[in-house]
């Protein structure tokens, strides 16, 4: 209870016991009453004030989330922006990446083929290599080959010359003027008859 309310009820204490009772009771409902308007209207101002001090907080809460609200939008909005750049240059760069794959896709495609045709080139020149090998190693077998008769034919060349003599006439028989012409066109057709 406020101060004013305990005065009130002390001096209506007092006044039931120093005044008559008739009288005393009329003061004490006057007094009641009084206190009633007063309380009424002390409680009626406290409670207007208090709902100024209410609005006024309500007001000031009201600014400052505008301005945090603001703020936020604020900073949520430049985070976006900031956000979409980003975006965009990484769009760039997968832009740039994706070209590049395929730049190096079209280059490994077109190597490979390369490779290919370069294997195919180089199998032929192998097996165009071993051919010619082949052909060498049997040209020098024919040629080892002829040597060897060519030789068996000089030496059959001496010993018919030692047998018939140097000059190869009508007692020669055929096959040693045959010789001696093949003899001759290997060597060039320098000598015509065969010397000792």
């Amino acid at each position: 209870m406020g101060l004013w309310q305990q005065f009130l009820v002390t001096s209506q204490l007092l006044l039931s016991l120093f005044m008559p009772l008739g009288l005393a009771e009329g003061v004490r409902e006057g007094a009641t009453s009084l206190v009633t308007v007063f309380s009424h209207k002390m409680a009626s101002a406290k409670l207007q004030e208090h709902a100024n001090n209410l609005q006024e907080m309500r007001a000031s809460l009201s600014k400052v989330n505008s301005l945090r609200a603001a703020e936020w939008k604020g900073t949520l909005a430049n985070n976006i922006e900031k956000l979409l750049v980003k975006l965009e240059k990484l769009n760039m760069q997968s832009k740039t990446v994706d070209a590049q794959v395929a730049n190096m896709t079209s280059s490994e495609n077109e190597l490979r083929s390369q490779v290919l045709l370069l294997s195919e080139s180089i199998e032929r020149a192998t097996k165009n290599a071993q051919q010619d090998k082949a052909k060498v190693g049997l040209a020098m077998m024919t040629i080892n080959d002829i040597s060897a008769k060519y030789a068996q034919m000089v030496f059959a060349l001496r010993d018919a010359e030692g047998s018939y003599g140097s000059t190869c006439e009508e007692g020669a028989p055929i096959d040693l003027s045959l010789q001696t012409q093949m003899l001759n066109e290997m060597d060039g057709g320098a000598t015509t008859t065969v010397a000792a």
